[in-house]
């Protein structure tokens, strides 16, 4: 099997920017050409290497802050910093689920609704109402993310779509579930053939 660790951030602009909100492992086996989407929650207990003990969001963040606090501010210095982030996250999801991180994917909101926008949107079939109050804001005032049925989303929405907490009965579960249909849309739109056989658009999301 192939296994590659799925991280989503804030990045640049966002409050706690490095924390990883998002922590997905991809399972991939390709002699069967199969594949499972695992969720790990953001709010899991674990202990850093320093048997410090954290929510798993934090464990990337901790790392990389640690090292910057102990070099300059160059590229090489971010660089080794980040690395030093990446390792650590990679090493804390394989030892609580007991499996390999072969690869990662590290990606920030912009670069997650940009990649949406460039395949047109992605289509969701929601199955209930998603309100959500707190995020009003953020969707010229309304509640309402996302009403129930077919529908496609661009980026902004799926990101919306993706990043409620607060609008379903279990919380954080349901924000996971709606993140692995989110990734599960956009795959399938990618394969599309309006996407795979343009090659601007492809040169584009990568």
């Amino acid at each position: 099997r192939v296994n590659i660790l799925m991280l989503g951030k804030g990045g640049p602009g966002h409050e706690a920017p490095d924390l990883t909100d998002t922590i997905l492992l991809a399972s991939i086996d390709p002699v069967q050409n199969e594949a499972a989407l695992l969720s790990v929650p953001r709010d899991t207990y674990v202990e850093d290497s320093n048997g410090n003990e954290m929510k798993i969001n934090a464990i990337y963040s901790s790392a990389k802050q640690k090292k910057l606090s102990q070099v300059g501010d160059s590229d090489a210095d971010r660089q080794s910093a980040e690395d030093v982030g990446l390792k650590a996250i990679k090493e804390t999801v394989s030892e609580i689920l007991g499996v390999p991180v072969h690869y990662y994917v590290m990606v920030d909101f912009t670069a997650f609704k940009e990649s949406i926008d460039t395949v047109g949107g992605i289509t969701i079939d929601v199955k209930e109402p998603l309100y959500d109050a707190s995020m009003a804001w953020l969707n010229g005032g309304s509640s309402l993310l996302a009403d129930k049925g077919l529908q496609t989303f661009n980026g902004n929405r799926a990101l919306m779509y993706s990043r409620s907490r607060y609008g379903s009965s279990r919380g954080d579960f349901d924000r996971t579930e709606r993140q692995r249909e989110v990734i599960l849309a956009l795959q399938q739109k990618v394969l599309s053939v309006g996407t795979f056989a343009n090659p601007f658009k492809v040169v584009e999301l990568v």
